[in-house]
């Protein structure tokens, strides 16, 4: 579903729809009335990204089109997060010629909304720090009625004339010089006059929207939960082997049910007459690294304590009967992984979700695994090019060259502006296999901790994926 097809406005079609939370200059109405960014930068506010101008003269400019032109009615729909009233411009359309509109807040007064029409302002006295969205609906010749946060707050203190002009939109035009660091998160204009229903859902609509993060991971994609290279499992026996083994010999080796994390049984480990019984799997490499994982508790007598046999690696817990988590990392000085119950006389401690990995744990890439997928597509365009540093909100390195993370009608892809080189840190890669480069001219490097995509001027990237 589109933006336009999931506003709760279907009445009447939008002119423009541009979602700028989705870190786009793009029009969604269906009409291209896309935008051109003339200075500004993105920022963050709660959970979406917004476009703002922190300088005068710094806006985003959409072409005139025929479906702009407002032939005497006009609803604008703006929403974000006002921080401060400066004295700066929402929206305006203005040729300069008497047939003006400039949506405008005012710091006059304690703070005004105000429509210019090129001759004179309507305005209403109303202070929008902390507001949400900010709408107006007005008519050839009428008095402009203002909305904040979906709610009527009053009409201007004067008709305004509101006819067709040829000038182009500007979106965060600065009316003069101060700084607006409000963050717009998007902005609706409909040729017709809103009813103050269709106003209110369209701000409920609003604060529903947000920002969609992706991960962009420094080593490639991992999945914790798998455990392709599991030594032990979770339910107290070795893959692939029948039970767990104990010593001394008088060692009381029981499974008994009740597992808190969910397994079907838990191990315990009693005195059976000589001090200190454990159980053991010989199934660690000496010098090698691993990681331990899981769950133990005393009887109020006994110690719990999971270590390899020579205690290279070890943790102790103490003897209270809540569980415990069990968390070691460490080089194995012996071959066996040890659950001890540390007592002199009777007791007992109980060991659950004992899982063992080579370290690091958790994962082992498969044939056909997904290794790197970009994000492309929810990165922001970049409102000037760039030449060093991050490129937009990418983990992309500009190694050299100029770039810019750019758009059209099939999505964002990455475009070399100036001859250069594009680097991603990404461990392993020059064993993963290509799954998808769509480029226009550039080329992928894959290398032991990196891939670089070299290219010219004119060379576009549209998605990277690698699999194992």
């Amino acid at each position: 579903m589109g933006i336009v097809e999931s506003l709760p406005v279907q009445r009447v079609r939008p002119v423009l729809a541009l979602p700028l939370y989705l870190g786009t200059m793009r029009d969604h109405s269906g009409y291209g009335n896309h935008a051109v960014p003339a200075g500004g930068q993105w920022g963050t506010s709660g959970n979406s990204d917004g476009f703002m101008v922190p300088a005068h003269a710094q806006r985003a400019t959409i072409p005139d089109s025929p479906e702009l032109q407002t032939n005497g009615h006009v609803s604008i729909f703006a929403w974000g997060y006002n921080r401060t009233h400066p004295l700066a411009t929402v929206v305006a359309k203005s040729d300069g010629g008497g047939t003006d509109y400039e949506f405008y807040l005012d710091t006059a007064a304690g703070g005004s909304i105000c429509i210019w029409d090129g001759v004179g302002v309507s305005s209403l006295a109303h202070n929008v720090v902390g507001s949400r969205s900010l709408a107006v609906a007005m008519s050839n010749g009428e008095v402009p009625s203002f909305s904040v946060d979906g709610a009527f707050v009053g009409n201007g203190g004067a008709a305004a004339v509101v006819t067709a002009n040829d000038a182009p939109l500007d979106i965060g035009s600065m009316y003069v010089g101060n700084p607006w660091l409000n963050p717009l998160f998007g902005v609706i204009i409909y040729t017709d006059i809103l009813t103050q229903a269709e106003i209110l859902s369209l701000h409920e609509w609003s604060q529903s929207r947000f920002t969609p993060r992706k991960q962009w991971p420094d080593a490639g994609l991992r999945y914790p939960d798998r455990e392709t290279n599991l030594l032990i499992d979770g339910d107290m026996e070795a893959a692939g082997v029948a039970a767990y083994a104990f010593a001394p010999a008088d060692t009381v080796l029981t499974k008994v049910p009740g597992s808190p994390s969910g397994g079907s049984q838990v191990l315990n480990v009693a005195y059976g007459g000589t001090a200190n019984p454990q159980a053991y799997q010989n199934i660690l490499t000496v010098g090698e690294n691993y990681t331990v994982t899981g769950l133990a508790r005393g009887d109020g007598v006994a110690v719990p304590i999971v270590r390899d046999a020579a205690a290279g690696m070890a943790w102790t817990g103490t003897n209270s009967p809540l569980w415990q988590p069990v968390t070691v990392v460490g080089t194995a000085g012996n071959t066996a992984l040890t659950l001890r119950s540390q007592v002199a006389g009777v007791g007992s401690c109980e060991f659950d979700n004992i899982k063992v990995w080579d370290n690091p744990p958790g994962y082992t890439p498969e044939t056909g695994d997904p290794m790197f997928i970009d994000n492309i597509q929810s990165a922001r365009v970049t409102l000037a090019d760039e030449t060093s540093g991050k490129l937009s909100n990418t983990d992309f390195l500009i190694n050299s060259g100029t770039w810019a993370l750019a758009e059209d009608a099939t999505g964002k892809y990455l475009s070399c502006v100036g001859n250069g080189q594009l680097e991603y840190g990404l461990i392993g890669a020059n064993g993963f296999t290509t799954d998808m480069f769509v480029a226009t001219g550039a080329t992928l490097a894959k290398n032991a901790t990196n891939f670089q995509i070299n290219a010219v001027a004119g060379d576009i990237v549209r998605a990277v994926r690698f699999t194992a």
